[in-house]
């Protein structure tokens, strides 16, 4: 029986098989051909607050029989809520979900990149010197998730469930260049509902693949974009898409948004309300995944940032909580040659003045690392180990 898990990418799903040289069954499961699944390669002009998470690590395989190597790659997606917060998924960021106790971490540092291809960062055929971290990518500061996560919990279930799995990555310096998202308002929860078209943006899977199989060379890493529906509502989680016909998540996508068209008054329509999460049940890609929804977590996301506002993590505090969507609201009377308050044009949101500061990311251990040594090993015997 399969075991539900979180969408980190297929690759870090390394578990007690790792270290197996046995030859991998073949996969009952059939592929798709399309992208996010049935979505469209998109460029970073579409659904620009979407962005890849990264990261960039030193591991000490001793345990495992190999030694120490430098590897990077695209870890999960996730949404830029303000000009130096992304949301994202907790178990991006949980050690005991990237880890499974493989592998000791030298040194670990997060990243952000807007870059629609990083499919050269989802290689890991352990072939080489690892590739480097772009030079236009933004260093997190700080990874923190909701306290009430665990990836235990996360077992075989079926259907939106209540995980908690949010969390927040606070930049070391802000970006100047996007628009921020706006998450949902209290009063705008009424508009999602089941059925509601909604659009989704990741850089995971392009391909549904089995419990044994890596994703194709190539189909990882790239910015993928699709239009789809909430099929299912629950109270703090929501399933996005359904059956094999319609767009939906995979593995990678982890911590991406869906967005949501409201109406409002305000001038900023569209609207972060889901962030995904894991998959529906034993189907895996195969059905609609399911998303963290947002709304359900707005007192924590307001909390935990304007937290780091008090404590001096945060780079950008000229709102310190949740970012409101009057905040992007042009004054009366302004025109578009105005330029004498950024405030009021979302893609001049930035962080004149403030202090540009730096700061190691906590050191985390990474799976997927321990299954790029082993995959090496395999490679050079003919067989490939589980993942």
């Amino acid at each position: 029986m399969r075991v539900l898990r979180p969408w980190l990418p297929l690759v870090l799903t390394c578990a007690a098989a790792c270290g197996s040289t046995e030859t991998a069954p073949a996969s009952t499961t059939t592929s798709a051909t399309q992208a996010i699944i049935n979505g469209d390669q998109c460029p970073a002009a579409t659904s620009p607050t979407a962005l890849a998470m990264l990261v960039d690590a030193t591991v000490d395989f001793s345990a495992l029989g190999g030694g120490t190597q430098d590897l990077t790659t695209v870890l999960c997606t996730g949404t830029l809520i303000a000009p130096d917060v992304v949301l994202t998924a907790a178990h991006c960021t949980d050690v005991t979900a990237l880890t499974m106790g493989f592998g000791e971490v030298e040194r670990a540092d997060f990243y952000i990149s807007f870059d629609p291809d990083l499919s050269a960062l989802a290689g890991m055929d352990g072939q080489g010197s690892p590739p480097e971290i772009p030079s236009s990518a933004v260093p997190v500061r700080e990874a923190l998730h909701h306290e009430g996560f665990s990836l235990d919990s996360m077992g075989q279930v079926e259907g939106p469930g209540d995980y908690q799995d949010v969390a927040l990555l606070f930049l070391a310096v802000t970006v100047d260049d996007v628009a921020p998202a706006v998450v949902i308002d209290p009063s705008e929860v009424a508009q999602l509902t089941e059925g509601a078209a909604v659009s989704i943006a990741g850089w995971g899977q392009q391909t549904v693949t089995g419990q044994f199989e890596t994703p194709p060379e190539g189909t990882v890493g790239i910015k993928v974009c699709g239009s789809t529906t909430v099929n299912e509502l629950g109270d703090t989680e929501m399933q996005i898409g359904g059956d094999t016909s319609t767009t939906r998540k995979c593995h990678g996508d982890s911590g991406g948004p869906t967005y949501l068209e409201v109406e409002t008054d305000h001038d900023v329509t569209t609207r972060v309300v889901g962030i995904t999460s894991h998959a529906y049940d034993q189907s895996d890609c195969n059905k609609g995944g399911v998303d963290t929804r947002v709304d359900a977590y707005l007192s924590w996301i307001d909390t935990a940032m304007r937290a780091r506002c008090t404590n001096g993590t945060r780079v950008w505090c000229e709102v310190p909580g949740i970012v409101p969507p009057s905040f992007y609201d042009a004054s009366p009377g302004d025109d578009d040659d105005d330029d004498d308050d950024d405030r009021d044009d979302p893609s001049m949101v930035g962080c004149p003045g403030c202090t540009q500061g730096g700061a190691d990311a906590p050191a985390l251990a990474l799976a997927m690392m321990a299954l790029a040594v082993l995959r090496r090993r395999a490679s050079s015997s003919g067989s490939r180990p589980r993942s």
